[in-house]
């Protein structure tokens, strides 16, 4: 697995802190959906942004890695919550 660069690493958090991420993660997800439905298909697929370990991806690709991504991060959320 990759390991991401300084700058985009969290901080640590406390315990009350966690569960106030966690409840607004899927307002979050909902307004970051909202933006990309904005754009067209044509837009999607031939706007390309940077990612510090994939590389370039479309504004498409970008967008379902995030979905991806927070998933994998709530998995491991809720893997620690349970023990």
């Amino acid at each position: 697995a990759g390991k991401a660069p300084e700058r985009f690493r969290p901080k640590e958090v406390t315990l009350p802190e966690r569960q106030q991420l966690c409840d607004k993660l899927p307002t979050e997800a909902k307004a970051l959906a909202r933006k990309f439905e904005r754009f067209s298909d044509k837009t999607l697929d031939r706007s390309i942004l940077p990612h510090p370990l994939l590389g370039y991806l479309t504004l498409r690709e970008m967008g379902y890695f995030m979905i991806y991504h927070v998933k994998h991060h709530r998995a491991i959320v809720d893997k620690y919550a349970e023990n």
